[in-house]
């Protein structure tokens, strides 16, 4: 798969040939035709993160097809158009979440 990376040498978003993966049990793999980078991503290059994964594939409001579904997975069809949130999910009660920094949420 083709994926910009971000792996904290430099404020420099690589663009890289990485190895396939295949979705788990509760997963859906999405063939994504769009990808949002913006304001939210930048708190990885901006070091704001005190533990940040790196190398980190940054990027969110996908929007895809499905390509694979996992065996625990229903309400979803190969090639089912899909969208993704910015946000999955936050926890509400770590400091982050505490002081309105949700995009921070551990």
């Amino acid at each position: 798969m083709r994926a910009v990376v971000f792996d904290g040498s430099s404020p420099v978003l690589d663009l890289r040939e990485l190895p396939g993966r295949l979705p788990g049990a509760d997963d859906l793999l999405i063939n994504v035709h769009a990808c949002g980078v913006c304001r939210t991503d930048l708190p990885m290059v901006d070091g704001e993160l005190t533990q940040p994964k790196r190398p980190v594939i940054p990027g969110h409001e996908v929007v895809g097809t499905v390509a694979a579904v996992g065996d625990n997975v229903t309400g979803f069809r190969l090639g089912d158009r899909v969208g993704i949130p910015r946000l999955g999910r936050t926890c509400g009660v770590c400091r982050h979440c505490a002081s309105g920094r949700e995009k921070l949420c551990d």
